[in-house]
């Protein structure tokens, strides 16, 4: 009996020790290519997409007063696990800007179609034009590392 108390104590102890959590990192490289500005304002939100209501957050929310042209940055991010049943993880980019003709705040959310699997450490490649974009689209990352942070080889933040 004390044997088995004891194989469960450090059992319990190892689960203690581990992360819960499944970390993120998205290299992004935006552009906006609307010729007679210089910059534009940008406001980003990492979140998950669920089967079930609400969306779960991944990331906090980020200001840039981005350069025209292509504009690459990173972001960080964590979750805890997924809904039961679910396939992986599929992070939505929120993003509100003004790359567009009228200078108008327009919002677009970005689905990316490349799941990662739950329990891993995800790091993604974006490359997408943002130009007049408004709306909700669906996207394919460009790369997608399972616990692997080594830096994608295009990726240069700006």
């Amino acid at each position: 009996m004390r044997l088995l108390v004891f194989i469960v104590a450090l059992f319990s102890i190892g689960l203690a020790l581990t992360d819960k959590y499944d970390h993120f990192q998205f290299d992004i490289t935006l552009f906006c290519n609307e010729r007679d500005r210089k910059e534009y304002n940008l406001v980003i939100e990492w979140r998950e997409s669920d089967t079930l209501p609400g969306k779960e957050q991944i990331s906090r929310s980020k200001y840039f007063n981005a350069s025209t042209g292509n504009f690459s940055f990173t972001m960080d991010g964590a979750m805890d696990g997924d809904e039961i049943g679910s396939a992986g993880y599929r992070p939505v980019a929120y993003i509100t800007h003004d790359c567009e003709r009228e200078l108008q705040e327009v919002e677009l959310a970005l689905y990316v179609d490349t799941l990662c699997d739950i329990g891993r450490s995800c790091h993604y490649r974006i490359i997408e034009d943002i130009t007049n974009r408004k709306g909700t689209d669906y996207i394919t990352a460009k790369a997608l590392k399972l616990d692997d942070w080594t830096p994608f080889p295009d990726f240069h933040p700006s």
